[in-house]
């Protein structure tokens, strides 16, 4: 049997993209239900962290994107799809972000900016 076909190698990409849909996952829940849940708490330091969690959930949720889409081999439409994901809930933070700009200036800029900062790195990943 070839390299490219031995059980190891078929192993190892298979745990690559199970780490990488975890990641997501990990990422994907630190955004929406921890940091999205508490950015506008009354307490700075719960809303400093929230808005922690969202920068990093996010970051998480592309760089599983990408282990899925680089290690599932000639099929490249899982780790799109991911990225199809991290795109959508992108909008969500930037449109939560234009709900609650003029009632709390500096959280609404932030998800704007780590919105479209995400929206882009999203949209952009997709081939």
């Amino acid at each position: 049997m070839n390299a490219e076909g031995s059980p190891e190698r078929t192993k190892h990409r298979f745990l690559r993209i199970a780490m990488g849909l975890v990641l997501v996952v990990i990422g994907l829940y630190a955004t929406l239900r921890l940091g999205l849940a508490n950015v506008f708490s009354e307490d700075e330091s719960v809303r400093s962290i929230a808005q922690f969690l969202i920068f990093v959930g996010l970051v998480f949720a592309q760089v599983g994107s990408g282990f899925v889409q680089v290690f599932s081999g000639g099929r490249s439409w899982p780790g799109q799809a991911l990225f199809g994901i991290c795109f959508l809930v992108s909008a969500v933070i930037i449109l939560v972000g234009l709900h609650h700009v003029f009632g709390v200036p500096p959280v609404g800029m932030y998800l704007m900016l780590v919105g479209f900062g995400s929206c882009t790195i999203a949209a952009f990943a997709v081939k």
